[in-house]
């Protein structure tokens, strides 16, 4: 996988030894919204499919989701679950590749086998052998179930092969087992969590998850009137908010019983173990469980928000006419690169040795996609 976020330069500046000052400047492309205004829906999802290489399947969820409140469509029940599994499985597949390649770069081994990519368009392909899975034309689609399961099967060997266990033992050690694990196992994530030992500790900041709220919620943070600096420097209740793989797992038995406080290694056990949570959602297929977003509470106004890979992404659409009115769309990295957010906080403060490693390493393991420019000085 070639893609990565190249948007975000961070800025370290030195006191001593320590860091005394983060700064982060985003050059995100924010102005989707003057892009699609004026585009019929169609338009838009075609629009939402390029703007977004990374986590494609998960924003083309919440696009088609809002999209169809704001139409006044209903989807079937098994639209929604083909496309849920979809999420899941690029929820599994983006940051297993990108982790795989960076660790196994990190430690000089050579690239584990497996191609998640080709193994992306296989499920689309089974899930929707005659048709797209996000359109607002929905047609009625026989899946593949064996075609499915092959590929579940497929996702489990290549987790199997990142963690040197199933993904469904792996996530149920006891401490004990973990201890063991982390101490002796010769898979790739085993060895780069014991390489991040080399590395300076950092210092918890406490930055609480950003929490699952209510359309009605979402809708208020929209058209606050600072609604326009919100989706640049987003906070919740005046504070600024975490979201991601650790943000899903932090109420996880594993994270609360692992005893070392450093982030470091916190957040690397969170992207294992949110790997294997959205397994356990992937072999459910076709009979995992999905919320009906119910009748439109609005008409022309269709909010919708999925958890990628990154983190909380959430689409807001005005329609007027038939045309989009207004189009709104917060994403994760926004909270957690945010100049009050988790990369910086804690990194203030941290020892200056080793900093320019220190930097990349702690961006990765909050994003494993982004692609920071740093200086440091």
């Amino acid at each position: 996988m070639s893609e990565q976020d190249q948007s975000l330069e961070i800025r370290i500046r030195l006191d001593g030894a320590h860091v005394a000052k983060v700064e982060v400047h985003s050059r995100r492309p924010l102005e989707y919204a003057q892009i699609l205004m004026g585009r019929s829906p169609e338009e838009a999802i075609r629009l939402i499919e390029k703007f977004f290489p990374l986590t494609r399947a998960a924003h083309l969820h919440a696009a088609v989701q809002a999209l169809e409140e704001a139409s006044g469509i209903h989807a079937p029940a098994h639209h929604a679950k083909a496309r849920t599994l979809l999420v899941h499985l690029e929820n599994i597949a983006e940051p297993a590749e990108r982790l795989s390649q960076d660790w196994a770069q990190t430690l000089g081994r050579s690239l584990p086998e497996g191609d998640w990519q080709r193994l992306k368009e296989q499920a689309r392909k089974a899930l929707y052998p005659t048709g797209e899975p996000f359109s607002l034309t929905l047609r009625h689609v026989q899946p593949e179930p064996e075609a499915f399961a092959r590929i579940v099967q497929a996702a489990e060997l290549g987790l199997t092969d990142l963690l040197g266990l199933d993904p469904s033992t792996w996530a149920s050690q006891t401490p004990e087992v973990l201890a063991v694990w982390l101490e002796d196992s010769k898979s790739l994530a085993a060895q780069y969590f014991r390489w991040l030992g080399q590395l300076p500790d950092l210092v918890e900041v406490p930055i609480e998850p950003l929490e699952w709220h209510s359309t009605q919620n979402w809708n208020q943070f929209f058209t606050d009137l600072l609604a326009a600096e919100l989706i640049y420097l987003p906070e919740w209740a005046g504070q600024c908010r975490q979201t991601g793989a650790y943000a899903r797992q932090a109420r996880s038995l594993m994270l609360k019983d692992f005893k070392s406080t450093n982030p470091l290694k916190r957040h690397c056990l969170a992207q294992l173990l949110d790997l294997c949570f959205q397994f356990r959602a992937l072999k459910k297929g076709l009979e995992i469980p999905v919320t009906s977003p119910g009748s439109p509470k609005h008409a022309g106004l269709g909010l919708a928000q999925t958890e990628g890979s990154r983190g909380r992404i959430v689409h807001r659409i005005e329609l007027e006419r038939g045309l989009v009115k207004r189009y709104q769309i917060q994403a994760p990295t926004e909270w957690n690169f945010h100049p009050q957010g988790l990369y910086a906080s804690t990194l203030r403060g941290a020892p200056a040795e080793k900093i320019a490693v220190l930097a990349q390493h702690w961006a990765k393991l909050v994003d494993p996609f982004v692609l920071p420019k740093f200086q440091i000085r």
